[in-house]
């Protein structure tokens, strides 16, 4: 295992990681109370921590980790890793003040169960932040392919699999921000703030930046989004008495 020393977060992970980490707790931070004091810090399904690692540093988190199904071999200093399931936490009801799922939800079948469990490891007056892309964007940036959510439903196999990426299908569920708030304030999770995200230019993939300008330019973006931020904020008396 190769722990990484902060000082050096530029020269060992890709730069538009970093950036796009930035980009995204900005918008909290700018969304929360200045007297907002996070303690501990929970990202779930945080990969190899660099969104974890960002969030902490930046809103001066004391205890922070990240969960994940499987262990990575690059990790930072001051970040507490376990593997586990979103869908089954491994922490105490309460334990958090902010958790964060960023490109998580999307990729997890049981999405009510994932839900649920952040808002439960949520303090009462917590702060859960999820990021999702928008399904309806015509490109998948992870591929870089025509989005097969907008294609009818028989085409959709056939094609993911003429396009070399088969597994797609199983691995990215079709999600709304309608879905996301209506399962998170049946926890007791109420939505506070959201935001269509249009990121910059260094923020997309190299081989997506040309389509992505031209969307740009056109406005595109204004109506369709790459994705979308919700935080909610957890009542004093949720679901289930937690």
């Amino acid at each position: 295992m190769r722990i990484v020393d902060p000082n050096s977060i530029y020269r060992t992970v890709a730069k538009a990681k970093i950036n796009r980490a930035m980009y995204l707790v900005d918008i909290l931070r700018k969304n929360i109370p200045k007297d907002f004091k996070i303690n501990r810090y929970l990202d779930a399904g945080g990969a190899d921590g660099t969104n974890a690692y960002i969030f902490g540093r930046e809103l001066n988190a004391n205890e922070i980790w990240v969960l994940d199904i499987q262990r990575y071999q690059t990790q930072y200093d001051n970040v507490k890793y376990i593997v586990g399931d979103i869908r089954a936490l491994p922490f105490e009801n309460g334990y958090f003040d902010l958790v964060t799922a960023i490109s998580v939800i999307e990729h997890v079948k049981e999405r009510d169960k994932a839900i649920k469990e952040c808002c439960r490891v949520l303090r009462p007056g917590g702060l859960l932040f999820i990021q999702i892309p928008n399904l309806k964007f015509p490109v998948d940036l992870h591929t870089g392919m025509f989005n097969p959510y907008l294609l009818p439903s028989p085409l959709r196999r056939r094609y993911v699999k003429a396009m070399g990426h088969e597994h797609w299908l199983e691995h990215v569920f079709k999600v709304s921000p309608g879905d996301i708030i209506k399962e998170a304030e049946a926890q007791g999770c109420n939505l506070v703030y959201t935001e269509r995200i249009i990121y910059t230019e260094e923020l997309i993939p190299n081989k997506l930046r040309a389509i992505y300008n031209l969307l740009k330019r056109l406005k595109v973006l204004d109506v369709m989004p790459l994705g979308f931020v919700l935080i909610f904020k957890k009542l004093e008396k949720c679901a289930g008495g937690n």
